[in-house]
């Protein structure tokens, strides 16, 4: 199974370069299952102000019926964290200080992708992760890399103006696919 990755291309409006540097950068990382064309993914990255510096995304890759049988109930973390994040992060050249991803499934993969993540708390989180409290919400990191990631969270709040700011990205990522997959339907 292989997933086609394409990119948008994105243009910082400042000139001063210091947009663009890896402090303050941000990533949005989401994946979704359509039932009709299958798993997507997109990953953005922005600065502090919320202008985007990258945006990646998968076209649509729909396992088979044989995927299904032998990869059972591994299938989802395998297509959206093997396949699809992992393909989204190696390919954005841009890297993001903290990448923040709407599934918690993909916590676990946090030490393969070598940088700090963090998740929005949920009721399914997987062994690996712990919960922690900042600015009255409640967040999942990757239990064997909390103090580093929590840290690097708590600078993210500051430099954007709270939780709901730093979220608000997740929408953008999502509309942008749905736009994408409705493209790739009427085609």
């Amino acid at each position: 199974m292989r997933v086609p990755l394409r990119s948008v291309g994105t243009r910082s409006t400042g000139r001063t370069g210091t947009e663009t540097h890896q402090e303050n950068r941000l990533g949005y990382l989401l994946t979704l299952d359509t039932p009709e064309l299958g798993y997507c993914g997109g990953l953005l990255v922005i600065t502090s102000a919320g202008r985007p510096v990258a945006f990646h995304y998968t076209r649509p890759v729909k396992p088979t019926e044989m995927h299904r049988i032998l990869y059972g109930a591994s299938l989802d973390s395998f297509v959206r964290g093997h396949l699809i994040a992992s393909g989204l992060i190696g390919a954005c050249r841009q890297r993001p200080r903290l990448l923040l991803v709407a599934d918690a499934l993909l916590l676990p993969f946090r030490p393969a992708f070598a940088l700090p993540m963090v998740a929005t708390a949920s009721e399914d989180a997987p062994d690996e992760c712990a919960s922690v409290t900042i600015a009255d919400t409640r967040w999942l990191v990757h239990r064997d890399h909390m103090a580093e990631d929590q840290r690097v969270l708590e600078d993210a709040l500051r430099s954007v103006g709270g939780p709901e700011v730093l979220g608000e990205p997740f929408q953008r990522v999502r509309l942008a696919l749905e736009r994408l997959i409705g493209n790739a339907e009427a085609a």
